[in-house]
């Protein structure tokens, strides 16, 4: 019985595998935008649904790219989730393990790094998805809404680092 136990402790998921993948990315966002003394990001539904949804389409397409299969950008992404934006920026990333290790890499890219300290940005939105060789997809949508009378001032967000 003892063996039983033992080999059920060692199977058992780690916690950190317990933990929300987007919650923790947000919050790995927020440490690095606090320390250049930035206000933090908060999570955005709209901006979630449009993340996740991309992340499943990299990770069936298995590739990373701002522009979907179809030809889509990230325009059309906010735009099929109803987020009207004064300001949109989205990171994309693969193969890694975890959220902590999923920011350090973009902190080290000069246009993920940008996208994430922006400081006109104020919402949040993660995705991510696994494709069928285990690898992950990582995508980060973040945006500054507009309040819903002013009209979007809608710009080339198809340059993306």
């Amino acid at each position: 019985m003892r063996w039983l136990v033992l080999i059920l402790f060692l199977l058992a998921p780690s916690p950190c595998a317990w933990a929300d993948p987007a919650q923790d990315l947000i919050a790995a966002v927020n440490a690095a935008r606090r320390q250049v003394g930035l206000a933090p990001l908060r999570s955005e539904e709209r901006l979630a649904r449009a993340a996740q949804d991309y992340a499943a389409v990299l990770a069936e397409w298995g590739r990373l790219s701002h522009k979907g299969p179809e030809g889509s950008g990230l325009k059309d992404r906010l735009m099929r989730q109803g987020y009207p934006y004064r300001e949109a920026a989205e990171n994309l990333a693969s193969g890694l393990i975890d959220s902590q290790k999923t920011v350090g890499l973009w902190l080290q890219s000069p246009g993920h790094r940008a996208n994430m300290l922006k400081p006109d940005v104020q919402d949040a939105g993660v995705g991510v998805s696994r494709a069928l060789d285990g690898q992950a997809y990582w995508t980060l949508l973040l945006g500054r809404r507009v309040d819903d009378h002013s009209q979007p001032l809608w710009f080339d967000l198809e340059e993306g680092p």
